[in-house]
């Protein structure tokens, strides 16, 4: 089972509503390496009770528009920004946090890698 599928059960099982980055299934799989996993400590509702939040890569997340939808790096970061980062969907809205991956492989592409 891969983490998708974990937490599209976890949520099932426990009733919980996940705002999943995704309008159908297929493209929620196509998200699903962006999918870093799920924080219930970032918001609460009316009750003051843990609101689901899911938690994606953003560096991972434009990887995908790029792989996906044949975009540059420049306009796909401009897409993400607007698009998706940008846009508020309700308290459940997903987070984005930079895991530096692009920084990773530039440092390994320049120095082969060493520290």
């Amino acid at each position: 089972m891969n983490r998708l599928d974990a937490i599209e059960e976890w949520a099932d099982a426990y009733e919980h509503e996940v705002l999943l980055i995704g309008r159908d299934a297929d493209e929620r799989k196509e998200f699903g390496d962006a999918l870093l996993g799920i924080s219930t400590e970032l918001r609460e509702d009316s009750e003051g009770e843990p609101i689901p939040i899911a938690i994606y890569s953003t560096e991972k997340t434009i990887e995908v528009y790029m792989n996906r939808d044949g975009m540059s790096h420049e306009e796909a970061v401009e897409f993400f920004e607007f698009n998706t980062k940008g846009a508020y969907l309700g308290p459940n809205t997903p987070i984005f946090i930079d895991t530096f991956d692009w920084e990773i492989k530039t440092k390994g592409a320049i120095d082969g890698g060493t520290q």
